[in-house]
């Protein structure tokens, strides 16, 4: 769009929910920086209206912040089949989906390192600039509007023609973006090799603008309207870019003098007579789709509550035209969900427009008999109800089907946040399951203070190993006399005792449930200590037998380890059951639909006793030979799967840079046990800025990389970039 000049300043922190290879912190200090992106993949789906209200220009990455909430809702106002709402950030992003329409991701610097990145490069900044503005509450948007080809390139440079034809063609089939190009000519000229090229992968968004004071010269005639409208489609028709393909770009542009242009010139009643023969005119052409912006209004030297009556006046045209109905389009699907067993819980989608179609959710790929609403609410949510949930949207022009939201169902987790010094037996968990006590008389499994370094820990731990006094034992939903069951949790050793080379279980499933004078001998899939290299290995006992070690790992007091287990009742015989352990797996595969390989595995020997699992134990064991003296455990998950037990993974922390002037240089510092990070600056912070390499090498001083750096501009940014 010609005419415009948005100002750049920093994005604001934003924390992702899915951290792929690009893990970085936006921190501003002084001149110097460190941001955070992160990387989600998206699939394109069906297509409402292709009527696009772009408002970057009124969000809070200007100095201003006038565009306020009201502003806001004269454009996000509800229409038949949802409209495209471009905004630089995604903090109205569910206000948007509730009222039916759809956000999309919008770049106002089409054209910036075209001479110095390749097609390639440039890609991959537009869609890194839609994941670092578009990720807080959903998945990366599938739109992405463009502006603007560069009239005087375009006609001039065939380098810059084919530069611009790759970035959409690998914006469209490497990150499945749907593309719109804004293009400053109401009539396109030739190239029509490149404009054909162009709109096979993107619709084009012609810049016919028309002004107040030249409609007015023609008393608001929607026929001489159409008439330039019609012109100019003919005009791109004639070089290859279907109708089909073609978007009229037009303007809300309340100026009230000093361009020559928009409403300049005449008066607000006159202003609204011309907005509405426009439409009218585009109305009657029928183009695929319409493109008009919104600025502060005191970018526009117009009155806050002018700009809210134009904007009105523009979103109540029906533009652009379309039967009535149109396919389904899916704003927002259904999002993954970890709840616990017994709660509440709903899945929602948000569909694009009033017109509302059918829905039908699905569990597992199976329809749910009666979930025919846009919300699907579980009550007293069980093991049962966890798996992939779908929903389909239909109506008498077609079908789109949701992709898959992950709910799972944990059956117990206690993080222990009771009071320090409290024996664990009779205390009571979040979900409301008692811990019993299972053992003679003596010293119990207690409460202590901390709680252990894992992803999400909070409040406490406890306390117990080899002494005599009851093992801590919690029942579990069921008992699961068929299938897997899940537990997962963290633990460290703190005094190994007099451990022997033959070791034995202190964690494990158990047949039984409730309170016992006698320590439980039944186990299932037994977490097992024994001595081993410079400190003890980490095993699994199956049942009765079927012990088997990772002697590849040996671990010290220091450690903490967490590990995932899993036993499978099969009721086919006696001695086929499944037991698994997972000794520090990656936690990239945490909450996954389905679990990775298995560190340990053993089938051998008798099943469980009673071939079920009903409960699960902190064991007590007398004898230090078969248990450690002493060790502490943390944040007990047990579930039906891999992703009920697994936690959810914050972000990883990015180290600080450290940033101290010297002279007319700059030192940066960060802690050498922050590696995988290379040192990169700019010149700008803006979304498509051009990082380089830090010329200067990189040394070591007292646990800290440091580099020095010449100041070759007024302003320089600095990030790291993780690498590896």
């Amino acid at each position: 769009m010609t005419h415009h000049n948005q100002p750049t300043t920093p994005k604001a922190l934003r924390v992702c929910p899915d951290v792929g290879k690009l893990i970085l912190m936006h921190i501003v200090f002084a001149r110097f920086c460190v941001f955070l992106c992160c990387w989600q993949s998206y699939c394109a789906i069906a297509t409402p209206d292709l009527r696009i209200e772009v408002t970057t220009f009124g969000c809070d990455c200007l100095s201003t912040t006038s565009f306020s909430n009201d502003h806001f809702d004269a454009l996000n106002v509800p229409s038949a089949n949802g409209r495209f709402l471009a905004l630089t950030t995604d903090a109205q992003r569910l206000k948007i989906a509730a009222q039916g329409n759809v956000l999309a991701v919008y770049h106002n610097s089409l054209n910036d390192g075209w001479t110095t990145n390749t097609p390639a490069e440039s890609a991959a900044k537009f869609n890194q600039y839609a994941l670092n503005n578009h990720t807080s509450t959903g998945p990366r948007p599938d739109w992405i509007v463009l502006n603007e080809i560069s009239s005087s390139q375009w006609q001039n440079s065939s380098d810059y023609r084919d530069w611009l034809v790759e970035v959409v063609r690998l914006l469209r089939q490497t990150y499945a973006f749907n593309v719109v190009v804004y293009a400053p000519f109401s009539n396109p000229g030739n190239s029509s090799t490149w404009w054909t090229a162009l709109s096979s992968n993107a619709y084009v968004a012609a810049e016919v603008y028309l002004s107040g004071a030249e409609i007015k010269a023609q008393n608001y005639s929607v026929s001489w309207c159409q008439g330039q409208y019609q012109s100019s489609l003919n005009s791109y028709n004639a070089v290859g870019v279907p109708k089909a393909k073609l978007i009229l770009g037009e303007h809300f542009a309340q100026t009230v003098a000093g361009t020559g242009w928009g409403r300049s010139g005449i008066a607000s009643n006159e202003w609204d007579q011309a907005i509405n023969a426009r439409s009218r005119a585009a109305l009657n052409l029928g183009f695929t789709g319409f493109a008009s912006y919104a600025w502060v209004y005191n970018g526009m030297l117009a009155i806050k509550e002018e700009m809210i009556h134009f904007e009105k006046t523009y979103a109540t045209n029906a533009l652009p035209t379309v039967s009535g109905l149109t396919a389904p389009y899916i704003s927002l699907g259904p999002q993954n969900q970890k709840v616990l067993a017994g709660s509440t819980t709903s899945l929602r989608v948000y569909p694009a427009g009033t017109n509302l179609p059918a829905f039908q959710w699905k569990l597992n790929g199976a329809a749910i008999p009666g979930a025919t609403a846009s919300i699907y609410t579980i009550t007293n949510v069980q093991a049962a109800h966890g798996g992939l949930y779908s929903v389909a949207l239909s109506n008498s022009l077609g079908i789109v089907t949701s992709s898959n939201a992950l709910l799972s169902v944990v059956a117990v987790f206690d993080p222990f946040n009771y009071n320090s010094g409290l024996s664990l037996p009779g205390q009571t968990s979040p979900q409301g399951s008692i811990w019993n006590s299972a053992g003679p008389a003596g010293a119990a499994v207690t409460v202590t203070n901390n709680s252990l370094p894992i992803p999400g820990a909070t409040g406490n731990r406890i306390l117990f190993g080899a002494a005599t006094g009851p093992s801590a034992r919690i029942s579990v939903s069921g008992p699961v006399t068929n299938g897997t069951i899940y537990y997962s949790f963290a633990f460290k050793v703190l005094d190994l005792g007099q451990l022997s080379s033959s070791g034995g279980f202190f964690a494990a499933f158990n047949n039984s449930t409730g309170n016992q004078t006698g320590t439980p001998s039944v186990i299932g899939a037994g977490v097992q200590t024994l001595a081993g290299g410079n400190g003890y290995q980490v095993g699994l006992k199956k049942a009765s037998s079927g012990s088997v070690f990772d002697s590849s790992q040996s671990y010290t007091t220091n450690d903490t380890i967490f590990v995932v287990g899993s036993y499978t009742v099969n009721t086919a015989t006696t001695n086929d059951d499944v037991a698994n352990l997972w000794i520090n797996p990656d936690p990239a595969t945490f909450s996954a639909a389905a679990p990775p390989t298995a560190t340990l595995t053993s089938t051998s020997g008798p099943d469980i006793t009673t071939n079920q699992v009903a409960s699960f134990v902190f064991f007590r064991r007398g004898s230090a030979t078969v248990q450690p003296a002493l060790m502490v455990a943390d944040e007990l998950r047990i579930g039906p799967s891999w992703a009920s037990v697994t936690p959810v993974v914050p972000p990883t922390a990015p180290p600080t840079l450290l940033v101290q002037r010297s002279g007319t240089d700059v030192v940066l510092r960060w802690e050498t046990n922050s590696t995988g990070f290379v040192l990169q600056k700019s010149q700008t912070i803006s979304g498509d800025a051009l990082w380089e390499d830090a010329s200067t090498s990189t040394g070591v001083d007292q646990g800290f990389f440091n580099s020095t750096n010449a100041i070759s501009g007024p302003m320089e940014f600095f990030r790291l970039y993780r690498t590896e």
